[in-house]
């Protein structure tokens, strides 16, 4: 996306799990992970919708077969920093990535960013995912179309992050598990039938919070959860889903019968965030109000 009228430019990649609505509004390269499925390759956010892969998720789970998620490499991030370097007079670059406990690709945008030469290349891990990473990449864009210089920007980001929790649940931890990213949740692994896991991601990480009896349950938690974190008035509220819309809606109902937030939204898991999390995983990414 043209970002000319920018003196810093922004990249980020598609585990921010960014609407396409936001990307046109925010005007921000998002450079994609690549999911592989049966010898076949896509670009996550580009070449497959979200209700045509949960459709291949699901078959292959049956089959057993799961898909593999590939990082971007350094010189994917090379010809993004190329394209938005090359709109408008630049002054640097603001490369901002999901967790590097989870995904390596941060690690690939840092060495892009050693090599890349015209201009300053500042490399943010959010320690984040989905739209974690996705709101903190909409609060750069704010920051730098209001005029503030680079360093103001990564501290508000700083900021940001330190007063976002994310908590949520999935249906099976057999995707967590088998792709490895299961994190220090792995005391959820083999427990007892229709015991349902509510989990946070903090430190970058997967952590278990606690298991609860029932689906049901689990949602109404996490609604309480979120209550008590906020103290009832939160900033924003974002409910994340993987073929999930219903409950979906029904989790925002609850905490919103529970807190108040400025904005509230709905949308869905990317094919990466997907595949690690699996079909019916749903949560809560949201914001506590400064001096919580």
């Amino acid at each position: 996306m043209d970002q000319s009228g920018r003196r810093i430019k922004i990249v980020t990649d598609s585990m921010a799990d960014l609407p396409r609505s936001w990307v046109e509004q925010l005007r921000v390269r998002v450079v994609p992970l690549h999911v592989l499925f049966k010898d076949q390759s896509y670009r996550d956010g580009v070449d497959v919708t979200h209700e045509e892969y949960i459709r291949m998720l699901r078959q292959g789970f049956d089959e057993g077969v799961l898909p593999r998620t590939s990082h971007p490499s350094p010189a994917d991030f090379l010809a993004a920093y190329e394209e938005v370097a090359s709109q408008g007079e630049t002054e640097a670059i603001l490369s901002i990535h999901a967790s590097s406990e989870i995904s390596a690709t941060y690690q690939s945008a840092v060495m892009a960013a050693r090599q890349f030469e015209k201009v300053p290349v500042r490399v943010i891990d959010t320690r984040r995912v989905s739209m974690g990473e996705g709101l903190m990449v909409r609060e750069a864009v704010r920051a730098v179309d209001s005029g503030e210089p680079l360093e103001a920007v990564v501290r508000r980001l700083e900021a940001l992050e330190k007063r976002m929790r994310i908590h949520f649940t999935v249906a099976t931890l057999d995707y967590l598990w088998k792709n490895g990213r299961i994190g220090r949740a792995t005391a959820f692994v083999g427990g007892i039938l229709q015991l349902k896991p509510v989990m946070s991601f903090e430190d970058g990480v997967v952590s278990p919070v606690e298991r609860v009896r029932g689906r049901a349950r689990s949602l109404e938690r996490i609604a309480e959860i979120v209550a008590e974190q906020t103290g009832g008035q939160g900033e924003w509220l974002g409910i994340v889903h993987a073929d999930a819309a219903d409950e979906a809606e029904a989790l925002k109902e609850q905490i919103l019968q529970r807190a108040r937030f400025d904005e509230v939204m709905v949308t869905t898991l990317g094919a990466t965030i997907s595949s690690h999390a699996g079909p019916g995983a749903l949560g809560a990414v949201y914001v506590l109000r400064q001096g919580a």
